[in-house]
């Protein structure tokens, strides 16, 4: 099974990612996955990919929805 999982809204942690990577994921069989994780707050889009810069399965971006910054 392979699986995509998107996080619209990281803020200062990675609170979703780490129930996904810790709870989820460990309870399906051969599962592949890739987590992306999306944070329109410049500091806190570095810190968490930061944490995650080795995981080649999970992709950190600074990007939001917005019509002003």
């Amino acid at each position: 099974m392979e699986v995509n999982y998107f996080d619209l809204g990281l803020w200062k942690y990675s609170h979703e990612i780490e129930m996904m990577l810790y709870d989820v994921i460990p309870q399906v069989p051969d599962v592949k996955f890739n987590i992306y994780g999306f944070e329109a707050n410049p500091e806190y889009a570095i810190a968490v990919q930061q944490r995650y810069e080795k995981a080649e399965h999970i992709k950190i971006y600074n990007l939001a929805i917005s019509d002003h910054n």
